[in-house]
């Protein structure tokens, strides 16, 4: 608990003061709204199924955010379920919307899970992607490339998993192998995002892809 010695406050004081209080009130009203929203989302039968035991807030900010004009207030919590002899615990996200996702995002930085959420809330016709199995030739040779760029310093192998196109520009998503160690990656031609902190899952792929995206994203807008 924080102690306050009071002072003598001037009367033309006393309206900043005030001011001051209500933001305080108005924010910790701002995060527990936030907070009651993912346990609400984690409790949905089809999520977690249940809430969740504890839940803490890492850090709030205010970010642009896909399909809103303004920026908004967007929140991640570390949330977690107490078990007998364990506990599990994740990152969640809410705000704009409500999301965690299976993969424990725990050593992953704060700007970096921002931008996972934010990049898989992207929803628009010009952001799709392609299977390595059903690209046009032209996308064949250029993945080819790509991978072998990618392939000596970076990789010691490389496997193709999709293509995506993100308003006109193209990401190559795969798994890299270096050393007998899978990693997950994503490369535009420039740029290598990669997530080592995750298990080499199809989900950690997806999350990889989520990251580019979201980065991309907040460069655009931020």
């Amino acid at each position: 608990m924080r102690w306050w010695k009071w002072r003598s406050i001037p009367p033309s004081e006393h309206g900043s003061s005030h001011t001051l209080r209500s933001l305080g009130a108005s924010t910790r009203l701002t995060n527990s709204i936030a907070e009651s929203q993912l346990a609400q989302w984690l409790a949905q039968v089809e999520n977690m199924g249940l809430p969740p035991t504890r839940i803490e807030l890492l850090e709030q900010r205010t970010l642009p955010w896909p399909g809103f004009e303004a920026p908004q207030e967007c929140f991640l919590f570390r949330f977690g379920y107490g078990m007998r002899d364990s506990e599990f615990s994740n990152v969640g996200f809410a705000g704009p919307t409500s999301k965690a996702f299976s993969q424990d995002l725990a050593n992953v930085s704060i700007d970096d899970a921002f931008a996972i959420f934010a990049g898989w809330d992207i929803e628009h016709p010009e952001v799709y992607e392609t299977p390595a199995n059903r690209l046009s030739t032209s996308d064949e040779t250029m993945v080819y490339e790509w991978g072998q760029s990618l392939q000596g310093e970076r990789f010691d192998s490389v496997e193709p998993a999709f293509l995506a196109s993100f308003f006109g520009n193209r990401v190559l998503v795969g798994m890299g192998e270096k050393g007998g160690r899978q990693q997950p990656f994503a490369f535009d031609g420039k740029e290598l995002v990669s997530l080592p902190s995750l298990n080499p899952t199809p989900d950690s792929l997806t999350l990889t892809y989520y990251l580019w995206r979201g980065r991309e994203f907040f460069h655009t807008f931020a």
